[in-house]
């Protein structure tokens, strides 16, 4: 009866599995500045043996334009496909890379790397004319980018099924074996 126990109150303290994962980053290059968060997927993919998260969300600056948008997996910047993967380590990106729109810019951008390379670089698909407003970096430009992972906090519910399941446990041990007369 007390193993049963002990196992529920075990289950109790598990917490929920988060939905998704935070990563904050900066990236600098020549005519460019960036700086925002990557929302992506809990769990990863294999791709060339490397741990990828998919990334679901973006923002944060570039250039001091809001970044408005995250371009779908599939976007032809410069000839690529971007599949918007995103690892923990450098390189970060495939050479598909993260596709995104920037308020102010006509024009598809993106992050990415060569496979092999420990740097970021910077691509533009420009939409309709050659120039944009405000000028953009030109493409192939490399990226000194850092990324780090931002810890997950519990939500509320998995806080109260902490809390409960260490109460329980620690009212099972405190119970004390009834001393039975001879």
């Amino acid at each position: 009866m007390k193993q049963v126990l002990l196992a529920g109150a075990a289950m109790l303290c598990a917490a929920a599995p988060a939905s998704a994962a935070t990563f904050t980053f900066t990236a600098a290059g020549t005519g460019l500045t960036a700086a925002g968060t990557f929302t992506t997927t809990d769990t990863t993919t294999t791709v060339d043996g490397r741990q990828a998260f998919t990334i679901t969300g973006l923002t944060g600056t570039f250039n001091g334009q809001a970044i408005t948008s995250l371009l779908p997996a599939g976007t032809d910047i410069g000839g690529e496909r971007s599949d918007n993967l995103l690892f923990g380590a450098q390189p970060f990106f495939t050479i598909g890379g993260v596709a995104f729109r920037v308020d102010g810019y006509d024009a598809d951008l993106n992050f990415y790397s060569f496979a092999g390379v420990g740097e970021a670089f910077f691509s533009a698909n420009v939409n309709g004319m050659n120039e944009t407003l405000p000028p953009l970096p030109v493409a192939g430009t490399p990226v000194t980018f850092t990324l780090e992972r931002v810890a997950a906090v519990p939500e509320p519910a998995t806080w109260a099924m902490m809390i409960g399941g260490f109460a329980l446990v620690g009212g099972l041990m405190r119970r004390r074996p009834v001393a039975v007369a001879a």
